[in-house]
């Protein structure tokens, strides 16, 4: 409509056409863009760190990592007491029973939530990026990198919840 096209219309076919792939590689072109600003980012060490669903941290008004000491009193007893032998299913159940809010907002813990807090760098204060990467700009999939592209760690980012010994 924008363009006042009448798609019946074999000449406007066309236009339309040329239109959409002129739409479609300025998509692609912004798309790369943006993979080469971020890329040169990491390279300079500055660390993107999305906190939506990062439970014990939130960000000031600047964007940095705080911690939000409701949550890391969680993600303590999760360190404390794996590191004691409670298994990481036990400790699912144990919080989905208590009602403890996860890092999603709901109280659906389960083993792979527990696993993935005792594996994220970023409770010991660490940053690594570029865990995964976009492979195609046009649906937007994501794909773990396991290699493909370089990754960037930081340490000392942000202030730990715990301890580094704790973590390893």
């Amino acid at each position: 409509e924008k363009e006042n096209l009448n798609t019946l219309d074999a000449k406007s076919e066309l236009l339309l056409t040329i239109l959409s792939c002129i739409a479609q590689d300025e998509a692609r072109n912004i798309s790369e863009n943006t993979k080469w600003s971020i890329q040169k980012k990491y390279q300079s060490g500055q660390a993107r760190c999305p906190s939506n669903f990062l439970l014990g941290y939130e960000k000031d008004d600047l964007g940095n990592l705080i911690i939000n000491d409701k949550e890391a009193e969680t993600v303590r007893r999760i360190f404390h007491e794996y590191i004691n032998g409670k298994g990481a299913k036990l400790l699912a159940k144990e919080l989905k029973l208590e009602g403890v809010i996860s890092g999603r907002g709901t109280i659906n813990w389960g083993k792979n939530s527990i696993l993935k807090i005792l594996r994220n760098e970023k409770y010991c204060g660490d940053v690594l990026m570029q865990k995964d990467y976009t492979i195609d700009f046009l649906t937007h999939k994501r794909r773990k990198n396991v290699g493909e592209l370089p990754q960037y760690y930081i340490e000392n980012h942000h202030p730990p919840i715990i301890s580094r010994d704790e973590w390893e």
